[in-house]
């Protein structure tokens, strides 16, 4: 087994947020379209045009909860091992 260097953690931890992210906000998107000002919906929809271009399987994983659910687990415990506390998800 190999450890994994400092670096590669902090990558893996911000690939998770960005599409745990990325994953809220689409939820948000659908749920609450009007009552956001508008400045902030459309940098976040470039935001989410960007993630959809780095990770395109995100696309179809929104829409699968397990998915979605391992994401969380991924995020909370690349974050532990980073030094927070468990179930630390804020995006």
């Amino acid at each position: 087994m190999k450890k994994r260097t400092f670096k590669e953690v902090q990558a893996a931890e911000e690939e998770m947020f960005r599409k745990v992210w990325y994953e809220r906000h689409r939820r948000y998107r659908d749920k609450y379209t009007g009552h956001t000002p508008e400045d902030i919906i459309v940098a976040a929809e470039k935001a989410a045009r960007k993630v959809e271009k780095e990770f395109p399987e995100m696309l179809e994983a929104i829409h699968d909860p397990f998915e979605c659910g391992m994401l969380n687990g991924k995020l909370s415990a690349l974050r532990w091992v980073l030094g927070e506390e468990w179930d630390s998800l804020d995006t």
